[in-house]
């Protein structure tokens, strides 16, 4: 018999079971319907990883194919933070073997993120060691790391990367285009014990490799300027130092040296400034090394033939104001003889016949005051003023190469204007950039313009020539060979004037005079010995000149004569 405590007792439990079935239903819906994309999402960051894989970067070589720049395998140490039972215990066991404090782990394991770097680029073999520790939530990946064997050899040229591949300075980033490729991805996919299964459907992307630099500089030509400029660098005590060797015929840059040195494995470790191409971000007076230019103007408007007489003050001559001297006083002296014992009177007179507008008009047309378009981030254009801003004695002085900022790439294209003959050519440093099986991708050439006549530059390399055989430039003679060159010393200007203790000492010249295969640019900054010598830079500019030609096999005329 069904009482009312029965019927009651039924209601009750009735009720109670469809309370639960429609808290289920509830439930149901809020995951199913209300939050399933926020689980969903929840879901896939703590299983899959989407981890970007670095593009096989391009290799950078010289000219004669040897590498400078390459890719090598490493391995790469990564964490699922969700994934850590133990932080403390998994920070202990990876922390010898990584080389990182466990306190540093254990900050990137308690990460909100899903995925971690614990440490890149290391040895490969490492990852591993890492995996045999069976340590959940911890894997490691096959990378790529940037590596350059020849360390600090041309390491301005070439920049570095960074952790990613990207280029960072030097060719490194000006090329970074065609040397990167294009990145890839791995998609990781993990069970709820923290182990990597293989997905059904695995959506990884292959990166695809860059293609490959091909450099204008020799290896065996920088390592000679390399090692010349360092001994010259701790023979004197300079501060610093730039070499360029160039084909004055295709802009070609051989070698390209800066002290000091780098390893851009290790970029890291060296303050920025050792870190820069000074032969085309820093800027210095070129002194005498621009009466040279100042005589081309002078030549190439016919003011003035090689052999007429201008009288030099007996070392002491009064422009404007100001009072111009000469170290070694002399009378009269002709036009080449003016540059042969660079004599300041001697271009000061010859600035003043030019006038101030054709001066400067010539100084622009040897590429001074404006960019040369070297292939290579950061140049910078010099410091050239208006000729409508020069005082009487500022064009003086900028005849022989005060008052005036210039670069050491900027010298080395005016230097190869007049060993080839009168044609101002845009340096580089690139030949090509070839696919991997050697096809050009891309091939670079050099820009051009006549800006003196052939008999012009004919005229002022015989007068180089005397510089070296009869002149100030004696110790820049090289056996067997004719050399037309120049020296020059700046005092620096600091603290609003030209100091009496700090200098800049240059060379300019290129070889064989009659036929030149190489001119080269030597700038030597603040050297504590022989401050005002140009005899340094000259003997620096003889050492490279000498191994190069032996190294290039080049034939030339005996220094007897012309």
């Amino acid at each position: 018999m069904i009482t009312k405590w029965h019927r009651f007792r039924t209601i009750i439990v009735l009720s109670f079971v469809v309370s639960v079935f429609t808290g289920l239903l509830y439930q149901l819906y809020q995951i199913q319907i209300i939050r399933a994309s926020v689980l969903y999402d929840k879901a896939q960051r703590q299983h899959n990883s989407k981890v970007a894989l670095s593009p096989g970067r391009g290799t950078i070589s010289d000219r004669r194919g040897k590498l400078l720049a390459l890719n090598v395998s490493v391995d790469s140490i990564y964490a699922h933070p969700w994934q850590i039972e133990c932080v403390a215990e998994t920070s202990a066991k990876l922390s010898p073997l990584l080389g990182i404090p466990p306190d540093e782990i254990r900050r990137m394991l308690r990460s909100n993120q899903p995925f971690v770097w614990l440490a890149r680029g290391m040895d490969s073999g490492k990852g591993e060691k890492v995996r045999e520790l069976n340590l959940k939530g911890v894997g490691y990946l096959k990378e790529a790391k940037r590596f350059y064997p020849h360390r600090e050899l041309a390491s301005h040229i070439l920049g570095f990367v960074n952790i990613d591949e990207v280029g960072l300075e030097g060719g490194e980033f000006y090329y970074d285009r065609y040397l990167r490729g294009e990145s890839g991805w791995h998609y990781l996919t993990v069970d709820g014990r923290g182990r990597e299964i293989i997905p059904f459907f695995a959506e990884n992307l292959s990166p695809s490799r860059g293609h490959h630099l091909i450099l204008t500089i020799d290896v065996v030509v920088q390592h000679i300027v390399e090692r010349e400029l360092n001994a010259t660098i701790q023979r004197y005590g300079a501060r610093a130092g730039s070499i360029i060797v160039i084909d004055p015929f295709s802009g070609e840059i051989l070698a390209m040296a800066n002290y000091p040195f780098f390893d851009p494995n290790q970029f890291h470790a060296y303050q920025p400034q050792k870190r820069r191409n000074r032969a085309i971000t820093d800027l210095f007076e070129p002194g005498s090394t621009f009466k040279v230019f100042t005589a081309a103007a002078a030549l190439e408007e016919g003011a003035y033939n090689p052999n007429d007489k201008i009288f030099v003050e007996h070392g002491f001559y009064q422009f404007g104001s100001h009072i111009i001297s000469d170290v070694n006083p002399r009378g009269w002296l002709t036009f080449s003889e003016v540059v042969e014992v660079s004599s300041n009177i001697g271009a000061a007179k010859i600035a003043r016949t030019l006038g101030r507008e054709t001066l400067y008009r010539y100084i622009r047309l040897f590429g001074f005051g404006s960019l040369t378009g070297v292939d290579f981030p950061g140049e910078i254009r010099g410091i050239l003023r208006s000729s409508l801003k020069w005082s009487e004695i500022c064009m003086g002085t900028i005849s022989f190469g005060q008052g005036i900022g210039v670069t050491s790439v900027q010298l080395a294209a005016a230097t190869s204007a007049i060993a080839n003959g009168g044609v101002l050519i845009r340096p580089r440093l690139a030949i090509s950039v070839v696919d991997d099986e050697g096809y050009p991708i891309k091939k670079f050439s050099s820009s051009s313009k006549r800006i003196i006549s052939a008999g012009t530059a004919d005229q002022l390399t015989n007068i180089m020539v005397d510089v070296v055989e009869r002149g100030t430039a004696r110790r820049a003679a090289v056996s067997g060979y004719q050399v037309a060159g120049k020296t020059g010393t700046a005092q620096k200007f600091i603290d609003g004037r030209f100091s009496d203790t700090h200098f800049t000492l240059l060379f300019i010249g290129y070889l064989p005079a009659e036929r030149p295969e190489v001119a080269i640019v030597v700038v030597i900054d603040e050297p504590q010995y022989d401050r005002r010598s140009g005899v340094v830079a000259a003997e620096l500019f003889q050492r490279v000149a000498e191994q190069t030609m032996s190294y290039l096999r080049v034939t030339g005329k005996m220094n007897a004569g012309k």
